[in-house]
């Protein structure tokens, strides 16, 4: 990714604190377009080179009131 490097670098600490032990959210904000979704791509790639097995939970509006909705099966 170009022009990204801080960004990537950042994922890497990141991904590597998650690795061991030191879990912390992550949250990518910017305006459409700016490649959030590039830079998830590449933390779910760095997981997996880490051979971690990332979980991709996207909520909907109606289950908003209720905590972890996103995880129900």
């Amino acid at each position: 990714m170009i022009g990204r490097e801080a960004e990537l670098a950042q994922l890497d600490v990141w991904l590597d604190d998650v690795g061991a032990g030191r879990s912390r959210p992550l949250l990518l904000v910017g305006e459409p377009g700016i490649g959030k979704t590039s830079l998830l791509r590449a933390a779910r790639a760095g997981a997996l080179r880490r051979g971690a097995r990332p979980l991709a939970v996207t909520g909907v509006q109606a289950a908003a009131s209720l905590a972890l909705a996103g995880l129900g099966a």
